[in-house]
């Protein structure tokens, strides 16, 4: 059924990949667990902790949406039972996990079948990281499923959890003598899953990233599993012990850190990871709140500082080369999020008899903002978008330069401004200019957009 040779990895190098959510639905199965494979034998003293957490995300598939629809409706759910390999009883029916899985990474453009040989001959190790499962074998007999980590944060949560995969992967490197990790997840949602910082911590062990020159998340891990089967698979555990900073090849990396290389497509997570470790810059502002109240509704504002403080970096941005404000990140970018602004805003809205979705209502806000503060001819250079990292939401605002002057209307205390406020972006923050020298900066500025 199979026609895998046996896997009995006896290198120093551990692969970490990622599931699928393409899977294959026609190959035949067994109709009967065999444990022997199983991540939680190999590692018995982390089977409870994987079993337990394989039980929840089990329920959760059989209680969550995903897109409207429920996930028990899903094609690839039809057959799933909870079975011993999630901690049941009940008979299902099996595939390896290798063989299981055929998108992207894992199809003929990628690792394909001649990858997989390879992964089996070269006795290195791999571990998948499954939102149903956790952490598989790629030998490990698992059932056809849909579980879409990427897009539902309650899977996300629940592996992430206590690090629990770090702590299993911890475990595997010590148990199996690890002294290379390679990590090939591309995509954020899975990458953060693990503690890095705490594996990279464990003595005499190398971690290395991979990133595509071409595409990143999802997109890029095609070219990721082609440099796996055409070379990582071909490498020894000299080859990457003589690895020093940057390996460049066929269009892929192998990189010490999480951030792809200057000029290198990022994910949004990995970019925002990078402004919040980065150098300061007069494009770049963060700002913890957006409002600072939760008593408001769109046609009701409450003018306040906080407002005219956000409003007065949009003008400086608009009046100046663009830039980026990031809501939700402390003065010292540390990430406070803005779910607890927004979910406050939503409950005095719905108390008002406001039914409008959380995210919508925030949104909302934001442009009334704009609208009284600046104007609404300015809608169209704002452009603002919510974002999840690191499990909490950010409103991010991207700003392009404004051809003409732009002023605030109203003051930090709310009221109608006698005499507009002109203001550009300087390399310590805003500063404050008359409408005489704003024409001279808009000068340099719209010829500095031109050109970029």
């Amino acid at each position: 059924m199979t026609g895998l040779q046996p896997y009995s990895p006896t290198s120093q190098a551990l692969f970490v990949f990622i599931c699928s959510g393409t899977k294959d639905e026609d190959s035949p199965r067994v109709a009967q667990y065999d444990p022997g494979n199983s991540i939680v034998n190999v590692l018995p003293s982390i089977r409870q902790q994987v079993i337990d957490h394989r039980r929840k995300a089990y329920n959760l598939v059989k209680m969550l949406h995903n897109s409207g629809a429920r996930l028990t409706t899903n094609p690839y759910n039809g057959d799933l039972v909870f079975g011993p390999d999630l901690g049941g009883i009940k008979e299902g029916k099996y595939l390896p996990a290798i063989q299981e899985y055929i998108g992207r990474f894992y199809n003929e453009a990628g690792l394909g079948s001649e990858g997989l040989g390879k992964l089996f001959s070269s006795r290195h190790h791999a571990l998948i990281i499954s939102g149903l499962y956790g952490i598989l074998r790629p030998d490990e007999f698992i059932q056809l499923y849909e579980c879409p980590l990427e897009d539902l944060p309650e899977f996300q949560n629940l592996w992430s959890s206590d690090d629990l995969l770090t702590d299993i992967i911890q475990e595997y490197i010590r148990a199996k003598e690890i002294r290379f990790v390679i990590d090939l997840t591309a995509q954020q949602e899975y990458r953060n899953l693990v503690n890095w910082n705490l594996i990279k911590e464990m003595p005499g062990l190398t971690v290395f990233h991979v990133h595509s020159e071409h595409f990143a998340g999802d997109e890029g891990l095609r070219f990721i599993g082609k440099f796996t089967r055409n070379t990582l698979l071909e490498m020894s555990d000299a080859d990457f012990e003589k690895i020093e900073g940057l390996y460049v090849k066929d269009s892929c990396c192998l990189s010490p850190s999480v951030i792809p290389p200057d000029g290198w497509p990022m994910e949004e997570s990995a970019r925002i990871q990078k402004i919040l470790y980065g150098p300061e810059s007069s494009q770049i502002e963060f700002k913890p709140v957006l409002t600072g109240t939760t008593t408001d509704l769109p046609l009701k504002l409450r003018f306040n500082e906080m407002k005219y403080r956000v409003m007065k970096n949009v003008v400086a941005m608009l009046n100046s080369e663009g830039g980026e404000i990031l809501i939700g990140i402390n003065d010292d970018r540390t990430l406070r999020g803005i779910d607890n602004e927004r979910d406050g805003l939503a409950r005095y809205a719905a108390r008002n008899g406001e039914k409008t979705e959380p995210d919508d209502l925030y949104l909302q806000i934001f442009d009334q903002m704009i609208v009284r503060y600046i104007g609404k001819s300015t809608l169209k250079y704002v452009k603002p978008r919510l974002w999840t990292y690191q499990k909490r939401t950010i409103l991010i605002i991207q700003v392009h330069a404004s051809p003409e002057a732009v002023s605030l209307k109203i003051g930090k205390d709310g009221s109608i401004l006698a005499q507009s406020e002109y203001w550009i972006r300087g390399n310590s923050g805003d500063r404050r200019v008359s409408p005489s020298a704003l024409g001279r900066v808009q000068n340099v500025a719209t010829k500095w957009n031109y050109k970029r």
